[in-house]
């Protein structure tokens, strides 16, 4: 059975064309980041064997977007900070293939 830990966007390596994407969990607790695109299909980027990891940092992310809201333009620190928080910057993953 396939957990879903996060749905998000990506860009599919073919085409370029930005396409739905999700974490999800495996067997053995093994972490998957998988894009979809409706002309060139799912692929699937082996992220390892650690679920537990994953699920805390998403956790951490909700708490974050509920306590100063989803980025949008503008600042959100509520004026709780000392320094304007903007949109946050997104994660890229790297991956090295030997195509």
């Amino acid at each position: 059975m396939t957990e879903i830990l996060k749905q998000t966007r990506s860009i599919c390596s073919v085409c370029g064309e930005i396409v739905p994407a999700t974490y999800e969990v495996r067997d053995n607790q093994q972490v998957f980041f998988t894009r979809t695109c409706p002309s060139h299909g799912d692929v699937n980027t082996d992220l390892g064997y650690n679920a537990a990891y994953y699920r805390k940092s998403f956790d951490v992310e909700k708490i974050m977007i509920d306590r100063y809201g989803d980025g949008g333009d503008t600042d959100i620190s509520k004026g709780l900070s000392p320094f304007p928080l903007r949109k946050p910057a997104g994660l890229a993953i790297l991956e090295v293939t030997e195509r």
